[in-house]
């Protein structure tokens, strides 16, 4: 696998693109076919400044990464403007020789100065970089080309030996948009389950990443905006309207990670757990290698493994059952958009149908519970168009004016998922008034939000994303975004 770190002076810094050609570039290194290692060229930004290329070229004076050509005409075929050049180009790497060792040592680190054309302008200095080279891509594709006799390309696990790091990234091909978390290899734990692959990995940044079927699920730095948000604002919302309910009842679908319930542990008020988790090899690594995996130890918490919408039918349809105060759905994606733009679905797409839905309500309804259920990020198209679709379709169901609630998560898909949550009924206000009716600033959409405040900081106050202001401000939403979800 090749990687290209930059060390810049100037304020460049590498382009997200890159991720999928250093992801293309390494999956052709491990079948041992050969890469085009003559053209190669890294985009560069700079900040104030227009982008630029640099050329990588093989030459006589160093065969892998050879000097830069004068050749005006293949100088703008590497797409450099001549007009942003130096007359001069700059020189070759200093350490060339280093690069012949390439080809048997993928790991190479090769540290060397060289000036980046951007401006002749005066006014504007030369932005000057420290390229640090690790297996460069052009390097990697002469190494692809060359295999070693001696050693194969990957071991046992499918990783390129030698290479210690990765990146699994997160690509939304609707809107030509990719971004990677690296972590480093060989992954802390790896098993296949019944359903998929499931892996976690370290990251110097982010901890330990949580990932299935080479999806990133959660990192250990970032997942408490998440699953604090999933835990506090349904049990606020509850004991806010309730507030001498002292055994509350929840139901927790998906998350077979532990987060959720880890939180929802923190409120003395939460009596009863049961949590309904589909893939039991997910439960077995997070038990093992997350940080919160003491959460199912808890006599409060029930697991169950199996479907969660199974689970919902068989108890939706016992008489005897009374019901939930809280539901939280923290469902997989229901849905992705394959390339005739149609929407496909997803086994877990069954968990946003109206059939279930209507379980969920009817599971709430007794008890006049809070239902709170992932919902995706605004910033893809199809998923703002599937937003607006769960909310009228809960509100149709007879729950009180769902809604959509914004969660800011760096190593998400746009840096930014969302959440609809709702009442199974309302008795502060109706839906017509519901929105805009405060009395006087303590109640909001049947929640009272002093109450809220003095709940957190009486029980609940060790979080690290989660505070009440937070959670009434995740509801406003940028103006597009409201017309788009709640406009008819």
């Amino acid at each position: 696998m090749c990687r290209l770190a930059l060390a810049p002076t100037g304020g460049p810094f590498l382009p997200l693109w890159l991720l999928r050609l250093l992801r293309e570039t390494r999956a052709r290194a491990s079948a041992g076919r050969a890469a085009a290692a003559d053209a190669v060229a890294v985009s560069l930004e700079s900040s104030g400044t227009r982008s630029s290329w640099i050329p990588l070229v093989p030459g006589p004076s160093c065969p892998n990464l050879g000097p830069w050509n004068k050749d005006r005409a293949k100088l703008q075929d590497a797409r450099i403007d001549p007009r942003q050049r130096n007359e001069e180009p700059p020189q070759p790497f200093e350490q060339c020789a280093d690069l012949e060792r390439l080809g048997a040592t993928p790991n190479l680190t090769l540290s060397a100065r060289t000036p980046l054309p951007i401006s002749n302008s005066k006014n504007e200095p030369r932005t000057r970089l420290i390229l640090v080279v690790l297996a460069s891509l052009a390097s990697c594709a002469v190494a692809s080309a060359s295999p070693s006799s001696e050693d194969d390309s990957t071991g046992d696990d499918g990783n390129v030996k030698g290479v210690d790091w990765t990146t699994i990234s997160e690509e939304e091909d609707e809107i030509g948009f990719i971004q990677g978390v690296v972590v480093d290899l060989p992954p802390v734990a790896s098993l296949e389950s019944k359903y998929q692959k499931v892996e976690v990995y370290s990251s110097n940044h982010f901890g330990r990443v949580f990932v299935l079927d080479d999806c990133l699920q959660l990192t250990e730095r970032d997942a408490p905006h998440y699953n604090e948000m999933f835990a506090h604002v349904p049990a606020f919302e509850y004991l806010s309207r309730f507030p001498e309910e002292e055994r509350l009842k929840v139901l927790v679908i998906g998350g077979g990670d532990g987060y959720v319930v880890s939180e929802l542990l923190k409120h003395p008020t939460v009596e009863a757990i049961d949590h309904i988790e589909l893939d039991e090899g997910v439960i077995e690594v997070a038990k093992k290698h997350l940080p919160w995996k003491d959460a199912w130890e808890s006599p409060k918490v029930n697991l169950v493994v199996g479907d969660g919408a199974e689970f919902v039918e068989r108890q939706s349809s016992d008489s005897s059952h009374d019901g939930y105060n809280i539901i939280i759905q923290d469902a997989s994606d229901p849905f992705w958009i394959g390339d005739d733009g149609e929407e496909v679905l997803l086994p877990s797409h069954v968990l946003y149908t109206e059939a279930h839905l209507t379980r969920i309500h009817e599971l709430l309804r007794k008890r006049e519970g809070v239902f709170i259920m992932q919902a995706e990020t605004y910033n893809i198209p199809s998923n703002l168009k599937a937003i607006k679709r769960w909310r009228e379709v809960l509100q149709s169901i007879g729950f009180d004016e769902p809604r959509y609630g914004s969660i800011s998560i760096a190593t998400y898909p746009t840096g930014q998922i969302g959440f609809l949550v709702a009442h199974a009924k309302d008795n502060t206000c109706d839906a017509a008034t519901c929105k805009s009716d405060e009395r006087d600033g303590d109640m909001k959409w049947g929640v009272n939000w002093p109450r809220v405040e003095s709940q957190f900081k009486q029980h609940v106050w060790k979080t690290s994303y989660y505070h009440p202001s937070l959670h009434k401000s995740s509801f406003d939403l940028p103006f597009w975004v409201e017309k788009s979800i709640y406009e008819k």
